[in-house]
């Protein structure tokens, strides 16, 4: 994205043109849908293009399918500082009589997008400074909004409410701000982006128009790493083939890959993943406990690298040239894994490995939610 600015152009989105082209066919129609829900994994494209859309909206001299950049608005977009567009996202309360809104937090919400584009909860989490408090939205926030919404458009034709995580708001938030979307002010749009729409309130849910984000194809994000940072060929090719079509994820693979850190992490997930195979009461508790010392990120990051060394095993399960992106010294562990998956239990295996990171998200104990996954992973591989 352009360095700099905060919310990025139709230009710097990644393989979502279709997506781009149909934003842009709602706007030349005079038809842009009052509410809008973008879904994409963690660290996808669904924030930046609902960013880049708002600025699309806003602008007052767009050009060639894109915003002008140089505009009143566009200089207002680029600092995030537009009156006429409403950041809302999850808070955390300081004591129990609290009424948090996002404004509270909207610079430190700000810093973020000014440090990662494609930001994670766990981003959002570290600037809020809240490792053990779940941010949610409160009615306070509801209210404030409506607050905000009675009041006539600043300066532009459109009032735009951005809601990042919107299956974060606690029920009296969503009951609340359904009454706003059910019967929106004039002009007003909600721009919507999750990554878990099934926790969306259903009435809400309901009342949404959704896109759901592409995979980036390997080669542009391969074309965005040699051009961005000038690593090789073979490099950006190793790395957008583990990002699994996620931008962010392949940044930070190649930040962790700089650092040699990413790959002690896959060492470590699939020793992890191999003491189900061997089956060791004794050695699962002692791997829970151990685990137990980590930050709650970290536990959850982890999870995240089983599920790579997952799909690299399970490329020799389909016949494909097994572990080709996997380092030598992993190749014959990660291939012991393989030997013991079949196809049926792929899913299965994924399936409880992401159910173990939804309650690492809610503030399960970290050596609870290990054990509990070892054992489960420990009864599959002996077909129970």
């Amino acid at each position: 994205m352009t360095e700099g600015r905060l919310t990025p152009f139709f230009r710097d989105i990644l393989g979502q043109d279709t997506l781009i082209e149909r934003l842009r066919e709602y706007i030349v129609d005079e038809n842009t849908p009052h509410a809008l829900l973008f879904v994409d994994k963690e660290g996808g494209e669904a924030l930046p293009l609902a960013l880049a859309f708002t600025r699309y909206l806003q602008c007052e001299s767009p050009s060639e399918g894109d915003s002008c950049g140089r505009c009143r608005a566009c200089l207002q977009m680029d600092t995030l500082a537009h009156p006429d567009v409403f950041p809302i996202f999850p808070v955390t309360k300081a004591d129990s009589n609290d009424k948090p809104t996002s404004v509270d937090r909207l610079s430190d919400f700000r810093s973020m997008l000014s440090k990662e584009k494609r930001p994670l909860f766990s981003d959002w989490k570290t600037a809020l400074r809240s490792e053990n408090r779940q941010p949610q939205m409160y009615i306070s926030e509801a209210e404030y909004l409506q607050h905000k919404l009675s009041y006539k458009s600043f300066q532009s034709k459109y009032r735009i409410v951005l809601v990042w995580l919107p299956e974060l708001m606690n029920t009296p938030c969503a009951n609340t701000l359904l009454k706003l979307i059910e019967e929106p002010p004039p002009g007003v749009i909600f721009l919507m982006v999750s990554t878990n729409p099934s926790a969306i309130l259903p009435t809400i849910y309901s009342r949404l128009q959704r896109i759901r984000t592409a995979t980036i194809p390997q080669n542009k994000i391969e074309r965005y790493l040699s051009d961005h940072f000038g690593i090789s060929s073979s490099a950006a090719t190793e790395v957008s083939h583990l990002s699994q079509g996620n931008l962010r994820k392949a940044l930070d693979l190649l930040r962790a890959e700089n650092e040699g850190d990413y790959f002690s992490k896959f060492r470590e997930a699939s020793r992890i993943l191999y003491l189900p195979i061997k089956g060791d009461p004794k050695l699962i508790k002692e791997k829970a406990e151990e685990l137990h010392k980590l930050q709650r990120s970290e536990a959850i990051e982890l999870l995240d690298i089983m599920l790579d060394v997952i799909r690299e095993a399970n490329s020799t399960i389909y016949g494909e040239p097994g572990c080709q992106y996997t380092r030598s010294e992993d190749k014959e562990l990660v291939q012991q894994i393989a030997n013991f998956q079949t196809l049926g239990m792929i899913p299965k295996m994924m399936e409880h490995i992401m159910t173990a990171r939804a309650e690492l998200s809610q503030n399960v104990m970290v050596k609870i939610v290990y054990f509990d996954l070892l054992v489960t992973l420990s009864l599959l591989f002996r077909g129970k």
